[in-house]
This record gives structure tokens, sequence and C-alpha cells, in this order.
């Protein structure tokens, strides 16, 4: 290999070591020296001195030969990495990218930072990623609408006579005259002005003050009032919608103290 040596020795000090970088990678924004470059810079120093540079493909190799005129030669095999076999553009990229190294390799000269497009041809395929749609927030659900409050029934205790006719008669739509024949008629005890109500009479007039905070019918309090007290139903002194008779199961439950 004497031969061969000396002549590569020779056309490595003509070719200076370097090969221009002519060309910048996409992928990875760096310059790199394309086989183009590495062949234009070195074939004629090798020529010169009596050297061929030799490249094929066998199987899934690249054999490179570096041939001198007197028969010596020195070699190197190169395997082809490729994903997809059957793909011709990332085999084409791949065979030139190892035909740029091992060329590289072989004449034994470099170009730093040095990458190719032969190297994107191994990647594999991105899809697209899908579109993404913003996220929907739910929408609120509208809130319950709030119901007017309802009058609470007064405390029984001290409430003066006058308090409950003046209440009950707002329940009747009535007059306190109005209000106190009714309460006549249903036999309910009416005390006098300023004094306070007796047992029985007050249960029957605070079923009617809750009644009227339930938002019930004043006529079917005012059955119940005259069952309670042993008396058949009286008439309303005011002109009244029939009755509902909705006291009928306090009357049961509740009965006579």
């Amino acid at each position: 290999m004497k031969e061969l040596y000396a002549a590569l020795a020779k056309a490595q000090g003509e070719i200076g070591g370097g090969v221009t970088k002519d060309a910048t990678n996409p992928h990875f924004k760096n310059k790199y020296a394309t086989l183009a470059a590495v062949l234009q810079e070195t074939l004629p120093a090798l020529s010169r001195n009596g050297l061929a540079l030799i490249q094929l493909v066998e199987g899934t190799e690249l054999v490179t030969i570096l041939a001198h005129s007197s028969g010596e030669d020195i070699r190197c095999r190169y395997p082809i990495a490729v994903r997809d076999m059957t793909n011709p553009q990332a085999m084409g990229a791949a065979i030139t990218y190892a035909r740029r190294y091992t060329a590289m390799a072989i004449i034994g000269v470099s170009a730093a930072d040095d990458d190719d497009d032969g190297n994107g041809g191994n990647k594999p395929k991105t899809e697209p990623e899908p579109k993404r749609e913003p996220k929907r927030e739910p929408k609120p659900k509208p809130e319950p609408k709030a119901e007017a409050p309802k009058p609470e029934a007064p405390k029984p205790e001290g409430m003066r006579a006058e308090d409950a006719l003046a209440q009950l008669a707002a329940y009747a739509e009535a007059t306190v005259d109005d209000v106190y024949a009714d309460l006549t008629r249903a036999r309910v005890i009416i005390p006098e002005p300023g004094q306070p109500w007796d047992r029985d009479s007050w249960r029957v007039v605070d079923m009617g003050l809750t009644a009227r905070a339930a938002g019930r019918p004043y006529d079917g309090w005012l059955a119940w009032a005259a069952a309670q007290m042993g008396k058949a139903e009286p008439k309303s002194s005011a002109p009244r919608v029939p009755s509902l008779k909705v006291y009928e199961t306090q009357a049961e439950q509740g009965g006579d103290s």
C-alpha cells in the first residue's frame, strides 16, 4: 500500500483537510457540505495523484473504494439505514448521506457541524396535529326565581282582640265588623277590647292567621272554625268564593283541646 498511501498524502495536502459548507439544514438550521461540494473539492487532487473514488451499493450497504493506479486500494462499508425501504426518496437521501460521509472518511477530510437532508429522509412522517376545538363552558343553569316571602303568623302570646280582628279583616278582604259577625256566628268568643283571647278562641283565630300566611282561602278556615265550635258552617258576611273545606284534615287531627 506504499504507493497508495504516498499518493493519498499528497492529495490531502492539496485539499487542505477541509471542505466548504455550502448548504443549510432546514431542520436544524446548521450549515453543512453537500456531496457535490465534497466531490468538487476532492476529486481534482485525487486525480492528479493517480487516485480514484468508487462508490457502489451492494444490498443494504454502500461500498466505498479508494483505488490507486498501481492496483492498490482501500475500501469501507456503510449500512444504508432507511425506515421505509419502499420509499425511493428516502432511499436516495440515505444513499447520498452515506456517500458524503464515507467519501470524506476515506479521503480524510471533514466539515465540522455537518448534517444533510439524508438524515431527514429517515425521519418518520409526521401527521398534522388535529385541530383542537375550544372548550365550551357549560351554560349556567338559570337560578330558580325566589318566591315572595309569605307573611308569618303572629305569635299568640299577648295579642289583643282588635289586633287579631284587624289581621283577619285583611285576610277576609272585608271590614272588622264583617269578621266580627262571622266569628260570632261561628261561636268564637270575642273578648272585650284590650283583652287577650281565651285559649279555645285563640286556637281557632291562630289557625286563621296561619291559614292566611299559607295563602289558603278565608271561607275554608271559617268553615273549620264553625266545626270546631260545634256549629254548622256559617255564611260569611262579605261576598266569598265557595268554601274549599281545606281544614277538614286539621280538624280531624286537632280536635277540641
